[in-house]
């Protein structure tokens, strides 16, 4: 591990993550702040959701509970919007990880000083962990707090599950995008696979709403390993969907470090 990287890693990314929590923690801030009137329209809400097709409800989380209570609300369309931006965060920023440098020929320096690649590596994979986590802090944070502040809360501890787990589908995204980014050389094309895994995985889940034929491709979707009605009802966490997400991101990250390791770089 190389901290002056680390610190290094952190600066210069210290505008984008400004960026993203302003943005992550406002969206989920105006979402939940819809939890009072939503509840006020429950009736009325419910009544437009009969003239919708189950299988479209349930691709977006929608359910007679998502107007009942302010945890069901929140975990209905702001925990959907919560985990595809953190994903699509993830993936951006492990993505871009090694291909920035060697597209944009700062390799050359970066690799050029007295620390090994699987160091360098490793220390830029726990800077983007890091923002990550900061990221996922205040847009949760967000969600929580002004829904708090806007009904009374019955069923805390299960909404904060429901929430947290928007943090292992984003490592799940980030551990393709650091597989992606020892491989392709170009930054923006890393960037885009890894966004288009992670739209492709949410294509998935919905897509297999629609038809019972096509349910088989929602096995293949990262968004699929929890189900926050569930997870509010047992308050408890899916062993084997939390497991399987974070070998996602392990098998990715160790797979995109020994292959840069033995990467024939050209700068």
């Amino acid at each position: 591990m190389n901290w002056s990287i680390l610190r290094n890693e952190l600066y210069l990314n210290r505008r984008t993550l400004l960026v993203w929590i302003i943005v992550l923690a406002g969206l989920m801030a105006l979402f939940a702040g819809f939890t009072g009137m939503v509840l006020e329209s429950n009736e009325d809400l419910l009544v437009v959701l009969e003239a919708y097709p189950k299988a479209f409800l349930d691709a977006f989380n929608f359910n007679a509970m998502s107007f009942a209570s302010p945890e069901g609300w929140i975990a209905s369309e702001p925990y959907l919007f919560l985990t595809l931006l953190l994903a699509c965060f993830a993936a951006v920023m492990a993505g871009s990880s090694i291909s920035r440098e060697v597209d944009k020929k700062t390799g050359e320096f970066l690799f050029a000083i007295p620390a090994t690649r699987r160091s360098i590596y490793y220390t830029k994979a726990l800077s983007h962990l890091i923002m990550l986590t900061m990221v996922f802090i205040f847009g949760a944070a967000a969600a929580f707090g002004v829904a708090a502040a806007s009904a009374e809360l019955t069923n805390a501890g299960g909404l904060l599950l429901v929430l947290f787990t928007a943090y292992p589908v984003s490592l799940a995204a980030g551990g393709v995008g650091y597989l992606v980014t020892s491989l392709i050389d170009n930054e923006k094309s890393a960037m885009f696979i890894g966004i288009g895994f992670v739209l492709v995985s949410f294509f998935f889940k919905t897509i297999a709403a629609f038809s019972e034929s096509l349910r088989w491709l929602a096995n293949l979707s990262i968004f699929e390993a929890f189900n926050p009605n569930t997870i509010l009802a047992s308050r408890s966490l899916p062993f084997w969907g939390t497991v399987i997400l974070l070998a996602v991101y392990v098998i990715g990250l160790m797979a995109g470090g020994e292959i840069l390791v033995r990467k024939n770089l050209t700068m």
